[in-house]
């Protein structure tokens, strides 16, 4: 047949399936309106923390032998320092690393 393509034969692989996101939309359509609310205070030592763990790779257990702290708070500081950038990009914030 002159001019028939296969449908499926430019896709390779499975087909692409699509997560349904629906907190991102919302946090992003809100608007804030006092400037406090705009800034995100990152610690450093939450930040060294994420670091490590996150681009160097590093245990919790390395990481908390590096900066002498427990284990358990190399944990609670990773956690923050995410849940704080991710507040930071999501509602549009400003970060400010002390």
């Amino acid at each position: 047949m002159p001019g028939f393509r296969h449908r499926n034969r430019s896709r390779r692989g499975r087909p692409k399936v699509y997560a349904r996101i629906t907190f991102v939309s919302e946090m992003l359509s809100k608007e804030n309106k006092n400037t406090q609310e705009r800034q995100v205070i990152v610690e450093l030592r939450e930040l060294e923390a994420m670091y490590l763990a996150d681009f160097e790779g590093k245990s919790y257990e390395e990481i908390a032998e590096i900066m002498q702290i427990s284990r358990g708070t190399v944990n609670n500081l990773v956690k923050s320092c995410r849940k704080k950038l991710i507040d930071a990009v999501l509602n549009k914030k400003e970060v400010k690393i002390v």
